[in-house]
């Protein structure tokens, strides 16, 4: 009879135990696979275009380079690129990103994105560039 209640828990318990065990592993996973954010830095871009938060972040392979900039010119502006220069090698090499929205009210927010080589990542001499022209 005691043999008989043990596997009659087994067979109860042990889907549950399988399934919980599956999202745990499913969970950690995900968790250690999302890029981790390694600086935290000062960004000063223009008093034109203040930016009030930027954050690198390393996956496998590149470097992502976030940061948020307001629109501080008092008119409405189009940005067409924003690049990313590092001046620390010679050549200087120049990465190109996205802001978006790229349309751009007076003191409305955008979240502009560069990815480069993680090889880069490390380098601290760096300028960041804006092309934007005025839009109706």
């Amino acid at each position: 009879m005691r043999n008989q209640s043990a596997i009659e828990f087994l067979i109860t318990y042990g889907w549950a135990i399988v399934i919980v065990t599956i999202v745990v592993a499913i969970l950690g996973a995900i968790f250690f696979a999302l890029p981790k954010p390694t600086a935290k830095f000062l960004c000063l871009i223009s008093p034109a275009f203040p930016c009030t938060d930027a954050l690198v972040s390393l996956n496998s392979s590149n470097a992502i380079l976030y940061f948020v900039i307001q629109n501080g010119v008092g008119q409405k502006v189009s940005i067409s690129n924003v690049f990313l220069n590092i001046t620390s090698t010679y050549p200087p090499i120049v990465f190109k990103g996205t802001c978006n929205p790229s349309v751009l009210y007076p003191n409305s927010y955008s979240i502009c994105r560069i990815v480069f080589q993680k090889s880069y990542s490390s380098l601290s001499s760096f300028q960041i560039a804006l092309n934007y022209s005025f839009s109706t």
